[in-house]
């Protein structure tokens, strides 16, 4: 048996289209649109303090931290907000010394189309920032160069893990709210304590 199939239609032949009934197109239902309408640097700060005693070496580390936070402002309309803390050390003499420390709030104005509820989080907190993101990194590699270090480039970062984690956290202290809902009066805390890091 063979995989060959012949056929009388000249070789030049194109399938034809299928016909698409009248307003079919505006009854497909559209994909959730993400819209930037304004970015913006909110906040930026860097510090310098080691210079000029300690001149920067090939083996000083740095160190990254970032958060995404989301607020409404109007109908369908949010500030998303990527949080970064930049940090470099160096060794001297056995002792870590900062090179230099900084902290950047890149936000951007969103807009969200039509979106379900459980798409709403997702938008906010991946794609919104994963967007805006290559700008904050502009300006923080822009603001260490001009403060007489070698730049930093930052690598592309995975705000689906940093989304994951949250939720992961999140359903911990839900778990937790619910087991100290559960304990006898007498096993809650009776003062509050609090503390900054």
């Amino acid at each position: 048996m063979s995989d060959e199939t012949t056929s009388d239609a000249p070789t030049d032949a194109k399938p034809e289209a299928p016909e698409t009934p009248a307003g079919a197109e505006a009854a497909a239902p559209a994909g959730p649109s993400v819209q930037i309408l304004h970015q913006y640097v909110k906040d930026l700060s860097f510090e310098n303090p080691s210079t000029p005693r300690i001149q920067p070496k090939p083996e000083s580390t740095a160190n990254v931290k970032i958060d995404v936070t989301a607020t409404a402002l109007a109908e369908g309309v949010f500030e998303v907000a990527i949080h970064s803390e930049f940090r470099a050390e160096q060794t001297v003499e056995d002792k870590n010394e900062t090179l230099y420390m900084g902290e950047l709030v890149y936000a951007g104005l969103v807009r969200l189309g039509q979106v379900r509820q459980q798409d709403l989080e997702p938008l906010l907190l991946i794609e919104a920032p994963r967007t805006l993101f290559p700008f904050a990194r502009a300006v923080i590699y822009n603001a260490v160069r001009d403060g007489g270090f070698p730049p930093m480039l930052l690598a592309p970062f995975d705000f689906v893990d940093l989304y994951r984690r949250r939720l992961a956290a999140r359903a911990e202290a839900q778990k937790a709210n619910a087991d100290d809902a559960g304990a006898p009066d007498t096993a809650k805390p009776t003062t509050e304590e609090t503390g900054s890091a």
